[in-house]
């Protein structure tokens, strides 16, 4: 469970994920820049309350530096919104990115593989997956073994009752078993119910 079974191609995620690097960088920049004009846009203020404090300095230059400041606060808010954004948008490239490894859910066997190395899959999503899927996994802790037993001697079988099973692979062992689903319809053909 959890190891990696397919990777899929993987380079346009790839590119996103530097794609939102580099966006993360540039608004970290901004805010940077914008924490700058701030702190650049502070130093006059105060020097001109000062001045208007001692009846010297003008007061439309004092609005002028207050507004100016204004806009510098708003601007940090503005490259913040930014950054967190472009963290987000990174978070979910790596997320998309690692989309394109396909993990085993549970511990198994890989038994069927009629996906091949180029081809074109579709997700499930989207309404165009292949039936035959990427792959088959079996959870071989639990093997079941599929019997057709004639339909004279189905009455002799019940849920849970104990088996013993020989197969033609092997044919010196046998493997205990017990009853887990008896089929509820009949072949035809055959004359069988499988068990």
């Amino acid at each position: 469970a959890g190891d990696p079974v397919l990777h899929l191609d993987q380079s346009d995620a790839e590119l996103a994920v530097n794609l939102a690097h580099e966006a993360f960088r540039l608004a970290k920049a901004q805010l940077r820049s914008a924490r700058a004009d701030f702190a650049a846009a502070e130093a006059p203020l105060q020097r001109l309350e000062t001045l208007e404090a001692r009846g010297v300095g003008r007061r439309s230059e004092l609005e002028d530096a207050r507004l100016d400041l204004a806009v510098h606060t708003n601007s940090i808010a503005i490259a913040q919104s930014q950054v967190e954004t472009a963290r987000l948008t990174l978070a979910r490239t790596e997320r998309d990115l690692e989309k394109h490894i396909l993990r085993a859910p549970f511990d198994a066997v890989v038994v069927d593989l009629p996906a091949a190395p180029g081809m074109m899959v579709a997700s499930g999503t989207s309404g165009g997956a292949d039936e035959a899927g990427l792959m088959e996994l079996m959870d071989i802790s639990h093997l079941y073994v599929d019997v057709d037993v004639a339909e004279r001697n189905i009455a002799t079988i019940q849920i849970d009752q104990r088996a013993d099973v020989r197969l033609d692979a092997f044919p010196d062992r046998s493997f205990a078993a017990h009853v887990t689903m008896i089929d509820p319809r009949a072949s035809r053909e055959k004359a069988t119910i499988r068990v």
